[in-house]
């Protein structure tokens, strides 16, 4: 079922000229149950997308239980469901938390919130999607998407892409939102993306005591989608791993597979996802020849078949 998934997924990017790379439950379609009963909630399916909502299942020792501030919705942009997110106060404990809804983990003993969820060698053009906000008292709410590298010299994250919508207004009815990803250093590769939304623009990654905000202000998000080039897609549950190296590269990249079942191949493609070769892998280790390739990104993809297994990207610096 998952290669069926991929497939069709992969067969829908290459039929346009400019493809959206559907998140995982991007749409919000489907919804799980969780927590510990009788303090169950739901939160979006498929692992991708979080919330604060564990924060319902605090037992009365700790102050808890905490509000559920991200709920399913049938007032959608399309299809059944949307996401709902309303800013509340955590009662018991005096504190103000935001509807908050994105690639995150809320880490309760240490009262933060880890950002962002790996994301090899993706390099999106666009973020897409649809909202509405309606504010309380001068409130805001955000969307914001976030590629970074971890430097493993400095052990910190460096920034190389970032883009933000702030919405202080009104909007009462679902409206698009397209932004273009500013990439402020294309010479690293990233590792990781976050992508947010939040109810009140006050939030405080580190600290959730410290966020800021009204209660009661609400924000719609449905359709949620990263846009790349032309035949150029990520593969966000990718069958097989796939490390390149040296990257940024000269002229040679070595691509090293955890698994190599039959009937593999190998498709190189430029930015503007125009492919560049294309060649049977016949081992875990490869060799890719790029003196004849000039500086840019480029982009793999690696397929079983009509399967997409896995995706990356490598840079030439000649």
């Amino acid at each position: 079922m998952k290669n069926l998934l991929l497939f069709i997924a992969s067969f829908l990017i290459s039929s346009f000229s400019f493809a959206q790379s559907n998140l995982t439950n991007g749409d919000f379609e489907t919804w799980v149950e969780l927590g510990i009963s009788p303090n169950n909630y739901l939160d979006p399916a498929g692992g991708y997308f979080k919330t604060l909502n564990e924060l319902y299942i605090l037992p009365g020792s700790a102050g808890g239980p905490g509000p559920i501030t991200v709920e399913r919705t049938t007032d959608t942009a399309s299809g059944s469901y949307a996401a709902l997110l309303t800013s509340k106060l955590f009662e018991n404990l005096g504190i103000f938390i935001p509807g908050m809804l994105g690639t995150t983990k809320l880490d309760i003993p240490k009262q933060t919130i880890h950002m962002g969820k790996p994301c090899a060698g993706c390099k999106p053009l666009r973020f897409k999607g649809y909202f509405k906000y309606f504010p309380v008292d001068g409130d805001s709410c955000v969307a914001q998407l976030t590629l970074w590298k971890y430097n493993t010299n400095l052990h910190k994250r460096d920034t190389i892409a970032n883009v933000r919508m702030i919405v202080t207004d009104t909007v009462d009815t679902y409206t698009p939102f397209d932004l273009e990803v500013e990439y402020l250093n294309t010479t690293l590769i990233p590792d990781t993306m976050l992508i947010l939304f939040v109810s009140s623009a006050g939030f405080n990654f580190n600290n959730l005591t410290g966020c800021e905000g009204q209660v009661g202000s609400t924000m719609f998000v449905d359709d949620v989608s990263v846009e790349y080039p032309a035949g150029i897609t990520d593969a966000l549950m990718p069958e097989i791993d796939v490390k390149t190296y040296p990257n940024p590269a000269v002229d040679k990249v070595i691509f090293t597979l955890d698994s190599c079942p039959e009937n593999l191949t190998m498709e190189v493609l430029d930015q503007q996802g125009k492919w560049i070769t294309k060649f049977p892998v016949q081992s875990c280790d490869l060799t890719l020849n790029t003196s004849s390739y000039s500086s840019g990104t480029y982009y793999f993809r690696l397929m079983q078949d009509k399967y997409l297994m896995s995706t990356g990207v490598f840079i030439i610096n000649n």
